[in-house]
């Protein structure tokens, strides 16, 4: 986190030379360039509005090393945005959905796709606050296979 402080004022040439003459090089080199770019655009993201829920602000930052994140934390110019990140690090980053695909097909939901699926949006329902028991995962997993949405995911 430090080095990405040191060297915020440098776009992105000078960030890759400073990083060469410190050899930074081959795949850290390429790692370190990638982090930063990609934690700068999701801050500019999250600044900008475009990721407002949980799930969205989880979905931008949950790739990015732990370092870079708290990097764009100092770096956010606006309270909200700090505290999105936040609410990442302090609270997104541990949640886990309490239901499992083996779960998922005793309760009759197909194998494939739609597994998968109804854990995503499980989990993006977690984040966001609409669910937090495994009953209410559960009721959610009823209600989508009583609706047939569970099934349509397994044919896309």
């Amino acid at each position: 986190m430090l080095f990405l402080a040191l060297t915020d004022p440098l776009n992105d040439l000078e960030f890759k030379k400073l990083s060469e003459r410190l050899m930074i090089t081959g795949r850290r080199l390429s790692a370190v360039i990638d982090a930063r770019r990609d934690g700068l655009r999701a801050l500019g993201r999250i600044s900008a509005g475009l990721a407002q829920k949980n799930s969205e602000v989880y979905e931008l930052l949950h790739p990015l090393p732990l370092e870079v994140t708290l990097y764009l934390m100092a770096k956010a110019e606006t309270p909200a945005c700090r505290k999105a990140i936040s609410v990442y690090i302090s609270r997104l980053r541990g949640i886990r959905g309490e239901l499992t695909g083996d779960d998922l097909k005793e309760m009759g939901v197909p194998e494939g796709p739609a597994i998968g699926g109804a854990l995503g949006d499980i989990f993006k329902m977690r984040c966001d606050g609409e669910i937090a028991t495994r009953e209410e995962e559960e009721a959610y997993v009823k209600r989508a296979l009583k609706k047939g949405g569970l099934a349509h995911q397994a044919e896309t």
